[in-house]
């Protein structure tokens, strides 16, 4: 069965969100913005030589009132489907550093 996401309203981007993306640009990424899809769907879609990778952008000055204040309920739970089925890592970034750790970690 097919399940189709609706568009109800734009999304809420984290401030860092366009630096981030203009970071990952720098790095060779062609990048995505997913971030409108909802229902717990990464906001960035990926791709550098060949290979796609989610990352969920989080602002590290926002405070989050899940006990997980990286991620809400419906991102976790889409990370974790997306993990067990799928074998996906959904990388999370709020930094610089964080950018330049996940560049390293793909080809």
């Amino acid at each position: 069965m097919t399940r189709y996401v609706r568009h109800a309203k734009k999304a809420h981007r984290d401030a860092n969100h366009p630096h981030l993306v203009e970071v990952l640009n720098a790095l060779g990424f062609l990048v995505w913005d997913m971030a409108d899809v909802g229902e717990g769907f990464p906001d960035l879609l990926v791709a550098r030589r060949g290979v796609l990778s989610l990352v969920e952008v989080k602002n590290p000055e926002r405070y989050w009132k899940t006990q997980d204040r990286k991620t809400h309920e419906k991102q976790a739970a889409f990370a974790d489907l997306a993990k067990r089925l799928g074998g996906v890592t959904v990388y999370i970034v709020e930094t610089l550093d964080d950018v330049t750790a996940f560049s390293g970690k793909v080809p």
